[in-house]
């Protein structure tokens, strides 16, 4: 505290010389310096009781339950393949050829392991049935046929068209929905798989696409 009020006495005394000085050689301008001085004086006593308002009232230390709260780690990031994935679904809501070129060689070979396996549809072989098992929205998408590459300004699917897309894949895995079509001969869906092909709990997942 000792030093603010050597500065600030400093400071006052300065400042009241040069109202003096003021007042004696333009008398014209003293009312104007004797306002100005008493704002100055003004400043400096604010400066000083906050000053002394901060020592007389130290700010209090962090209680522990602040400390924890401070020190709280980062949430973690999602996985790396979940970030690639939400990129290429914003780029092909943007661009129709992303859509084309990127998502669906990523679509098609999720859509025809889940039709194969839970519903006992070929993708390729089967058109028809697997139109009907995924709907519009994802059919547009991983139907064998995609025709000539769109535009490369044309704009790209609706975000709602794709998100309706990874619901209908999601979908194919409900236990109604496999129930619906039973799968042909030589198919049948065992927990496990056959030799080489992964049981439906080794399916990949789509809960990254949704997001």
């Amino acid at each position: 505290m000792t030093w603010p009020l050597v500065r600030a006495g400093t400071l006052a005394v300065a400042a009241t010389l040069a109202m003096v000085a003021t007042v004696q050689l333009a008398p014209a301008r003293g009312p104007l310096a004797v306002a100005a001085w008493l704002l100055l004086l003004g400043v400096l006593a604010v400066r000083l009781l906050l000053r002394w308002l901060q020592l007389a009232f130290p700010r209090p230390r962090p209680s522990p339950f602040d400390a924890a709260l401070t020190d709280r780690p980062a949430p973690p990031r999602p996985p790396a393949e979940l970030d690639r994935l939400a990129r290429l679904l914003t780029l092909s809501s943007a661009s129709a050829l992303h859509a084309h070129l990127r998502l669906r060689p990523e679509l098609r070979p999720l859509a025809a392991d889940r039709l194969a396996w839970w519903s006992g549809v070929d993708l390729d072989a089967d058109p028809a049935a697997a139109r009907a098992a995924l709907g519009e929205a994802a059919w547009a998408l991983v139907r064998p046929d995609p025709g000539e590459p769109p535009d490369r300004d044309a704009p790209g699917a609706p975000a709602t068209a794709l998100a309706e897309a990874v619901a209908a894949l999601e979908r194919l895995a409900e236990p109604g929905h496999a129930a619906a079509r039973p799968a042909p001969a030589g198919t049948a869906r065992r927990a496990g798989g056959p030799p080489g092909r992964p049981g439906p709990e080794e399916l990949p997942r789509s809960e990254g696409l949704a997001r």
